[in-house]
């Protein structure tokens, strides 16, 4: 019950910030999922890793300093099961998972050129 009425004020939160917002300010949810499938398998001989079943998910802020041009920053989590490959080395080598899981506050620029289109840097 406790996570179904945090959701619904979360979402109508969101809601009413998104009703009343202007356009020199922005907030931005996502989230994302990946694997590495169709990635190359390392090179024989040599040590190397494979991020497998990475889910990511953050919040953004953009705030307008110029036409067109936009200060971003905000807050990203990211979770991944990465496989370990050590360097051959003589004998058998065994690879291992490790969990990683990483939060990050980035600060980009951004520049939109038309309605959808921008550059992030």
């Amino acid at each position: 019950m406790k996570t179904t009425r945090l959701i619904l004020t979360l979402v109508i939160t969101i809601m009413a910030l998104k009703s009343y917002s202007q356009n020199s300010n922005e907030f931005r949810f996502y989230y994302g999922i990946s694997d590495s499938e169709l990635l190359r398998e390392p090179m024989l001989g040599g040590a190397g890793f494979q991020s497998e079943k990475l889910n990511e998910f953050g919040i953004k802020y953009l705030k307008l300093v110029f036409d067109k041009f936009y200060i971003e920053t905000g807050i990203n989590y990211s979770k991944s099961d990465v496989k370990i490959i050590p360097e051959f080395v003589e004998e058998p080598v065994i690879s291992g998972y490790e969990k990683l899981e990483i939060v990050s506050i980035p600060i980009l620029a951004n520049y939109t050129f038309w309605k959808y289109l921008f550059v992030n840097g």
